[in-house]
């Protein structure tokens, strides 16, 4: 006969609500970290409007339940979009720990939002949570609890690395390793084009972008380096890369990124006026 499903505890270890991008990457990332053999939440509900999302992360670890926002949990990540977050405060259980992801949500409005909190923090990771190659932001500010924060470290962890940083520059840390991964995106998008272009197949256009990028990143870290002096040593006066290089200074690409990231801060900053 087949074996009941384990019962789902009185109190979660973790509670994550939403499971869109982030939320799902969060959880995807604790699950591949425990087939990994770190140890993680003993217990893990997702809750979201959409069930279909839901259920299709419990499939991933058994310890993980779809549940109500209002289920209790002894920790919970608010992984929703900062408009949402005034309904879904109402809904979280009393005295749980709380993590919060919104964007441009400060703690200190977080801890009106949530009165009956044990304590509250605030995190921005990124996408690569999802393979445990992420980067987290922990905010430092008037309100945090230091034990919340503490939790919210240590399971973030678990996913890639974690830097605390001062609230007052969150938004500006937001703009570059929040919204980074989509520039690099881009980035790899632009280069299987131009891959194509040249008249290589898209798939091994896509490949090679891929891996260049990938192997690049490796490179600098292994070699400790900053990127300007590795850029120099691969780039020969007159040669291939010079060439391309030259064009890409002529088109403004820096400021063109640094553009970029100053729009993503505006934007975090924007969020968290009340109407959004």
């Amino acid at each position: 006969p087949a074996q009941a499903a384990p019962k789902l505890p009185l109190m979660l270890d973790l509670l994550v609500v939403g499971c869109g991008q982030m939320g799902s990457a969060i959880v995807t990332g604790l699950a591949r970290a425990s087939a990994g053999g770190a140890s993680g939440p003993t217990s893990i509900g997702v809750a979201d409007v959409d069930a279909a999302r839901a259920d299709a992360l419990t499939a991933l670890d058994g310890r993980i339940r779809h549940v109500d926002a209002s289920s209790p949990a002894r920790r919970t990540i608010l992984a929703v979009k900062p408009g949402q977050l005034p309904g879904v405060a109402q809904q979280i259980a009393s005295d749980s720990r709380v993590i919060s992801i919104a964007a441009g949500v400060p703690v200190a409005r977080l801890r009106a939002l949530l009165p009956h909190a044990q304590g509250v923090a605030r995190v921005m990771p990124n996408l690569p949570c999802a393979v445990g190659r992420g980067v987290t932001l922990s905010a430092e500010a008037p309100g945090v609890d230091p034990l919340t924060q503490a939790e919210a470290e240590e399971l973030f962890g678990l996913l890639g690395i974690v830097r605390r940083l001062d609230e007052q520059l969150f938004d500006a840390g937001t703009a570059l390793s929040g919204s980074g991964p989509a520039v690099v995106l881009l980035l790899i998008e632009a280069l299987q084009e131009g891959g194509v272009g040249l008249g290589l197949s898209a798939d091994l256009a896509l490949e090679l972008a891929t891996e260049t990028v990938a192997g690049t990143a490796a490179l600098r870290a292994a070699r400790g380096v900053d990127p300007r002096t590795l850029r120099l040593a691969v780039t020969s006066p007159a040669g291939t890369t010079a060439a391309g290089i030259s064009v890409l200074e002529d088109r403004a690409v820096r400021g063109a990124i640094m553009s970029a990231l100053t729009a993503a801060q505006r934007r975090s900053r924007e969020l968290a006026r009340p109407e959004h």
